[in-house]
């Protein structure tokens, strides 16, 4: 498996994991993107936002780092693309997800890799640009924008919001939503203070901009 799945940055890409996958008769797979081209997939508007705030101290924004997940159940699953025929070797690696609502989601392993890969950070230590102008956040739920069809991304300034904060209430919430959102300006906070303030002056400076808060698993 990917180490990136596992860890931040390492010189080492692959971390290897005893499991049974599957039972097939070929003793070689290869794990592919599902979408090698992913400029060509689909987007999907991101949905409203269960609030919007204007004010970097409010106690919504606050209260985004440490959101309850609401999923049930995970697991990665390896499936045969449906286009390939009875003897392919060609696999996909997806991650499943269940939320207590009773929504699904369901995330290509390769397509996570990408968003770690492209992702904005932020240092342990980075405070942000706090000088930066100040913009409405939307706040959304993982649960919400997880099963949304295809890739989510936006392309209008809904509801005066530039800025998109998704709380993810799990590490598993976290990563799918590195599979899920278009990966062009996504910052993925880091470190125990998870303000989303601190993404101001981060990524593209214009545009919409997603902020993933939450989830992180920190080492002690």
């Amino acid at each position: 498996m990917p180490l990136s799945l596992f860890t931040g940055s390492s010189s080492i890409l692959l971390k290897y994991v005893p499991a049974t996958l599957e039972d097939s008769k070929h003793h070689e797979l290869l794990f592919d993107y599902e979408n090698k081209d992913y400029f060509s997939v689909p987007r999907h508007e991101i949905g409203p936002p269960i609030e919007v705030t204007s004010s970097a101290s409010s106690t919504s924004l606050k209260n985004s780092t440490s959101a309850v997940s609401n999923l049930t159940s995970s697991s990665f699953a390896v499936e045969k693309p449906t286009e390939t025929d009875a003897s392919s070797q060609i696999r996909h690696i997806k991650l499943h997800g269940n939320f207590k609502e009773g929504a699904q989601f369901s995330v290509d392993v390769g397509q996570i890799t990408r968003g770690l890969r492209f992702a904005y950070r932020t240092a342990s230590s980075d405070s942000g640009n706090h000088s930066a102008e100040p913009s409405s956040f939307g706040i959304h739920k993982a649960s919400d924008v997880l099963p949304l069809p295809d890739l989510v991304m936006s392309t209008s300034h809904s509801n005066g919001v530039r800025l998109h904060v998704i709380q993810a209430g799990s590490a598993v919430e976290r990563m799918a939503l590195l599979g899920k959102l278009y990966p062009e300006n996504v910052v993925l906070l880091s470190g125990e203070e998870q303000s989303p303030t601190r993404a101001l002056g981060v990524g593209k400076g214009f545009g919409p901009q997603f902020i993933i808060v939450g989830g992180e698993v920190l080492s002690s």
